[in-house]
């Protein structure tokens, strides 16, 4: 066929073409021809995005960008206003948002999506642009704040929207604003209404658009957001969640709106479903308790069930909710690390598969230790499991006896199983098939590089010395006076821009962040940089080559090298780099990784450190510190006690999980230990905390990260009180509480230390009781949301005699008068 005589655009204005086509691409084509770009108008302009992020505003003399410029992108030198605050007063916003909706006036008609993201108080105003587009059936709304007004009319405007969606959003109320749920109307055809860690706030005064955005004459006051008692009954799908919303201020919202297929809460109680005879599919964090009077009717119509927050305090009610569901075909149990996974299993999760008949399809993610062997073959009555876990469990996992088992899905949430080693082990299932898949990770930025020859080839006539010249070039007169540097989300050109931190002869303080680092050559920063203290290494990919063989006698960190903090970093090995370009746009996240490994060697200067890694056995560790026995202050996130044996002078310890103790090591007393900080205090965790306490006769200072799924009283009265009371050292008593629950703590039988310092829900804090406690000299407490330098908490505390109180916008400090 002769190519001429081929019309172009008959292939480009087909939906089977265009839907193949990037964005930027869509508006090259248009730019074209007229006839073009009229006609690829509904494809680019079918979803808009106002959003800070791209904040190139042109208008002039326009107090909305000017706003937008100041406040939230001054980073932007294009942005900056050459207006004075008196000519900003005499501009309104009624202006400002008519010329934004001036340039939507050609285009609006085709919008069917609008996207308001990170306007902050000028999303107040921006908001009504929504009003513009007739045909609009999808609304985004993300951290900004928008008048109570505009969102209880949305229906009056809006009557084709079928989806709404608000994610940190401030929902302002003026004095004037009627509450009354008679004026507030939701669009006809709302099917789907997801609002995420959103406010209500209050606005004390309202003068003018200057006063409201650029000062704070117009304060605001948040509270926990309510949704009103509205009818809805065209809605289907409810997702809701936020700080301090409970089950009982949702409840009046689900009795009149019964016609939910699809709800997904945070916080949850059984009643609360009572009323949902449509409902098919549920999704839930917790179960926060179960009233045993109430009679819940059975759940026939859910034959969807998702719990995210799998433990051992919710097992009695989440099997209620799950029996409460006769005919449920899809379970999806979400679940944190637990030492004991395999006794969950045969204990909860496989008497509930045999009470649910119709149950098809089960879903598992959970973390488990690298060496679980999960043993599944009691799954007996269901067609199909999917779990994704670590790629050591899914290796070892059992499931061959699973007698009705037709389909199986794993998905290693860690490293690949794409291998012949993989697919060695699973060919022993003689009556099965496998497809093996790499499920790669989006890279942004990919298509910057795109795949024209042009640029491929104006990158590979570039080397790399002369890039890395460049940079060495431009630090040459400011090199000798830093003493802190930072790389940071380079990636992978992180290997070749490495080199450049030993020119920095005085530096003292290094940083790398999200970057590739060639592994040989971080081992020798101590022939260079001999003034250098601290290193913090986070998300760090180090880069082995297969040429390197690195002995450990050839490891030479920095000599005066006092602080050390690594992050979850890994190690990739590759065989060469010889090839730049190549090496700098290869996809590397198909190479094998491990986590990196402490070398067992010497660091005489060192004092602290830090380890966080993905490696449940946090492998290199004990041999590590068994050759650093100086180590004042220790960091891990999961702890062996036989791992500090030869740590005779540690000051302070702080770790998330600990393992069970081995009996085999002979633990000393840990008479150095003055600080200690545990950032998980969960009750299965109690006995081995309880042991370890008693080996550090001399601590003084005590944190504990309290379980958000467990109440804290119980953990108080059964825990804390005995354990506090045989630290005869112990001064100081540290207490983050992020329990769900409205506690009234008593914390009276904290006899014996003189200072508590606690982080907790501001009603937790108004409801605290802490006068009974003799030694007690000073307090410390700090609010996580809610403002308490207020009247109410003033008066509260008044009536403790004897103590002065100072009172912050989150913290209220107390001491002692004696």
């Amino acid at each position: 066929m002769d190519r001429n005589l081929v019309n172009w655009l008959n292939i480009i204005f087909k939906d089977d073409f265009v839907q193949y086509l990037r964005l930027e691409s869509l508006k090259e084509i248009s730019l074209s021809s007229r006839l073009v770009r009229e006609r690829l108008k509904p494809k680019i302009f079918k979803h808009l995005t106002l959003s800070t992020y791209n904040c190139n505003f042109k208008f002039k003399d326009n107090i909305l960008t000017e706003f937008i410029n100041i406040f939230i992108c001054p980073y932007n030198s294009n942005n900056i206003s050459s207006n004075s605050d008196r000519d900003l007063k005499c501009l309104s916003a009624e202006k400002g948002l008519d010329d934004f909706a001036y340039s939507l006036k050609e285009i609006k008609k085709f919008s069917i999506s609008f996207t308001l993201s990170d306007m902050e108080r000028a999303g107040y105003y921006l908001v009504q642009l929504a009003y513009n587009f007739v045909n609009l059936t999808d609304l985004k709304l993300r951290s900004c704040t928008i008048p109570y007004s505009a969102f209880s009319k949305l229906g009056e405007s809006l009557l084709n929207l079928e989806n709404i969606e608000l994610f940190l959003v401030n929902i302002a109320k003026l004095p004037s604003d009627d509450l009354n749920p008679d004026y507030f109307i939701f669009p006809p055809k709302l099917i789907a209404l997801n609002i995420y860690q959103c406010s209500a706030a209050n606005i004390i005064h309202l003068s003018n658009s200057y006063d409201f955005l650029f000062t704070k004459k117009s304060r605001l006051t948040y509270n926990n957001f309510t949704i009103p008692i509205v009818s809805a009954p065209s809605l289907k799908k409810l997702a809701i969640s936020g700080q301090g919303l409970y089950y009982k201020e949702l409840k009046p919202f689900l009795d009149i709106n019964s016609n939910l297929e699809s709800l997904k809460i945070e916080f949850f109680d059984l009643s609360v479903v009572k009323e949902l005879n449509m409902l098919k599919s549920l999704e839930l964090d917790l179960i926060t308790r179960s009233n045993n009077s109430a009679q819940i009717p059975l759940l026939r119509s859910v034959n969807k069930l998702r719990i995210n927050k799998l433990i051992p305090l919710c097992y009695e009610n989440i099997e209620k909710l799950c029996l409460l569901c006769p005919n449920l075909e899809y379970l999806h149990f979400s679940g944190d690390y637990d030492p004991d996974l395999q006794a969950s299993i045969v204990t909860f999760v496989e008497q509930i598969l045999l009470k649910l008949q119709k149950l098809k399809t089960l879903r598992l993610l959970i973390t488990t230790n690298e060496d679980e062997v999960l043993d599944i073959t009691k799954f007996y009555n269901i067609d199909s499991i999917i779990i994704e876990t670590e790629s050591s469990a899914i290796f070892n996992l059992k499931f061959d006896k699973s007698i009705k088992l037709k389909k199986v899905k794993f998905v290693s949430t860690s490293t690949e199983i794409n291998t012949q080693e993989f697919k060695d082990k699973f060919s022993i299932y003689n009556s099965w098939n496998f497809n093996f898949k790499y499920i790669g990770y989006l890279r942004t930025g990919k298509s910057s590089f795109g795949d024209h020859n042009d640029v491929n080839n104006n990158i590979k006539i570039q080397s790399v010395q002369s890039g890395l010249n460049d940079f060495t070039s431009s630090l040459k007169d400011i090199k000798k006076f830093s003493r802190s540097f930072t790389i940071s989300e380079v990636n992978i050109s992180g290997f070749y821009l490495f080199p450049i931190i030993t020119s920095f002869d005085n530096l003292v303080s290094l940083k790398l962040d999200l970057c590739a680092v060639p592994l040989a050559e971080f081992y020798k920063l101590g022939e260079s940089l001999v003034h250098l203290n601290n290193i913090e290494l986070v998300l760090v990919t180090f880069i082995k080559l297969s040429m390197n063989d690195i002995k450990s006698d050839e490891i030479k960190f920095p000599r005066n090298l006092k602080c050390l903090d690594i992050y979850h970093c890994n190690v990739i090995c590759i065989k060469s780099e010889s090839n730049p370009v190549k090496f700098l746009l290869s996809d590397h996240s198909r190479v094998d990784t491990n986590d990196y490994a402490l070398p067992n060697v010497a660091v005489p200067s060192l004092k602290k450190l830090s380890y966080i890694s993905n490696d449940p056995k946090n492998a290199g560790i004990r041999s590590f510190l068994e050759a650093n026995p100086n180590l004042d202050y220790l960091k891990i996130e999961i702890f062996s006690l036989s791992a500090i044996i030869k740590l005779n002078y540690l000051h302070s310890l702080e770790f998330c999980l600990m393992r069970p103790f081995n009996t085999k090591y002979n633990i000393p007393i840990l008479e150095s230990i003055k600080n200690l900080k545990i950032s998980s205090l969960r009750s299965k965790y109690f006995e081995n905390i309880r042991k370890l306490l008693t080996f550090c006769s001399n601590l003084e200072e005590l944190h504990f990260v309290m379980d958000q799924y467990e109440q804290s009283q119980p953990s108080i009265d059964e825990f804390l009180v005995p354990v506090l009371s045989k630290l005869n050292q112990l001064k100081t008593l540290h207490l983050m509480i992020t329990t769900y629950e409205e506690e009234i703590l008593d914390i009276t039988k904290f006899s014996n230390i003189e200072s508590i310092i606690i982080k907790a829900e501001s009603y937790i804090i108004f409801n605290l009781n802490f006068i009974k406690c003799k030694s007690l000299k000073k307090v410390e407490l700090n609010a996580y949301t809610r403002k308490m330098n207020t009247q109410e908490y003033k008066y509260r505390f008044s009536g403790y005699k004897n103590w002065a109180f100072k009172f912050g916008e989150n913290t209220i400090k107390g001491y002692k008068i004696q």
